[in-house]
């Protein structure tokens, strides 16, 4: 396509999340066009933001978290969310109040 539209000569910055394909294709681009992957290969910062976000919130093992909670009762779900820290209460406080019937 970038042949096709004659835009190589335009290519200046990649911009995307931290997925390896888009550092390949990249990494691909660079065989044709004059790119410095360091300079001009930018992060999504609203996807960095969120990992760092997650991490904060859930810990380093967010898949573990996830699979621990995933079957769980509700009761069960309240003291895993318990083990998380603050944050915590006020998500098992939400949850209580979407619940309740009042």
């Amino acid at each position: 396509m970038i042949k096709l539209y004659g835009i190589g000569e335009n290519l200046r910055a990649f911009q995307g999340d931290n997925a390896t394909n888009n550092d390949t294709t990249v990494a691909a681009l660079v065989q044709w066009y004059s790119i410095d992957v360091k300079e001009e290969r930018l992060r999504c910062l609203g996807h960095v933001i969120n990992l760092v976000v997650q991490l904060l919130l859930y810990g380093e093992n967010l898949s573990a978290f996830k699979k621990e909670l995933d079957g769980a009762s509700n009761l069960l779900q309240f003291k895993i969310w318990h083990k998380i820290g603050a944050i915590s209460k006020l998500h098992n406080l939400v949850v209580y109040i979407c619940r309740s019937e009042q």
